[in-house]
């Protein structure tokens, strides 16, 4: 899975909301998921990853409103 945490008028820097998802993974060990932080534009990125994961085919996910 692949998180994009991007800045708005609300949020204007996500680096914390990125890195509290990232810490959530960084315990487990690389047998059982490979995780990443990264900036990518303006992007904060947090990717977790099976690490015996084939091809992944990316798919946007669209929020709806509540």
């Amino acid at each position: 899975m692949s998180w994009r945490f991007l800045p708005d008028a609300t949020c204007p820097d996500p680096s914390d909301a990125a890195e509290g998802l990232y810490a959530a993974f960084v315990p487990f060990a690389s047998v059982v998921v490979v995780s990443a932080l990264y900036a990518t534009g303006p992007a904060e990125v947090v990717d977790v990853t099976a690490p015996n994961a084939g091809p992944l085919t990316p798919v946007r996910w669209k929020m709806s409103s509540r």
